[in-house]
């Protein structure tokens, strides 16, 4: 079963336990529905991920404009509405196709791209095209040909090198507790630059954690154990800190070293 129908029965199954159809949904949007308008559907369901209070997402993506100026604007966006029907929350967000493209330029360009303009593009490469146009076949083209888990994991990996950097500077200079933030959070980094070079690119900090660890550390044992021995069961004796920080260092560079080999 493609990708497409196992997204479409995820979707459905969740629709039905709160009596809904695609249509009750759909009938919201407040533009043309023709061959200029692509439409989305993301939830974290489709990762496995997510919660029976989860809300879907959906992105509307059209050269039309709408009648109307929409509370809750954030970035580029067009507008955003919150429905709640039968208990299901539902995220309508508007979105001219040239503010999608400017994205996809800048993902381009720029290695740091802000994670809220990430998250977008994101979102439609793991998403459920609703529609089957001009429109989403044009999107779907240009988010594959971008290779954006290529791109996520190359954004995390930067910051987990600079994270690491960091921490070397503040162990040197005997500023132990800083070391150690800076390495947390250099663990952290890699793992969600390996998480996306394995094909999970989820931008939410929440899920980082349990996606490495739900996936084994994708078959190494070696940083899975390092993993639950720094970042989920740590525990520092100040008398120790100096120790333990110099073989947390040691520990970051096999993440680091993984990541290399990942992203190939």
């Amino acid at each position: 079963m493609g990708k497409r129908l196992i997204y479409e029965k995820i979707l459905k199954k969740r629709l039905e336990e709160h009596n809904l159809e695609f249509k009750d949904i759909i009938s919201k949007i407040e533009i043309p529905l023709d061959d200029e308008t692509a439409i989305f559907f993301y939830t974290s369901h489709f990762e496995g991920l997510g919660t029976k209070k989860s809300d879907i997402d959906i992105y509307i993506i059209s050269n039309h404009k709408l009648n109307r100026k929409l509370p809750g604007k954030y970035l580029n966006c067009e507008g955003v509405i919150t429905y709640q029907i039968n208990n299901l929350e539902f995220d309508l967000e508007y979105w001219d196709i040239k503010e999608i493209n400017s994205i996809i330029t800048e993902c381009q360009e720029n290695a740091f791209i802000e994670n809220d303009l990430l998250k977008i593009l994101v979102r439609l490469n793991y998403g459920y095209s609703y529609t089957d146009n001009s429109a989403t076949q044009s999107m779907l083209e240009k988010i594959q040909k971008l290779q954006i888990e290529k791109i996520v994991t190359g954004k995390y990996a930067l910051l987990a090198r600079s994270n690491y950097d960091d921490a070397l500077k503040m162990f040197y200079a005997g500023e132990y507790v800083a070391a150690l933030d800076c390495c947390r959070r250099a663990l952290w980094d890699s793992v969600s630059a390996l998480n996306s070079a394995n094909g999970h690119s989820n931008l939410k900090e929440k899920w980082i954690s349990k996606i490495f660890l739900d996936n084994n550390a994708y078959g190494n044992k070696e940083l899975l154990d390092e993993y639950y021995k720094y970042q989920v069961y740590s525990s520092v004796p100040s008398e120790h800190i100096e120790n333990y920080v110099e073989d947390f260092l040691e520990s970051i560079q096999g993440f680091i070293t993984e990541i290399s080999f990942s992203n190939k």
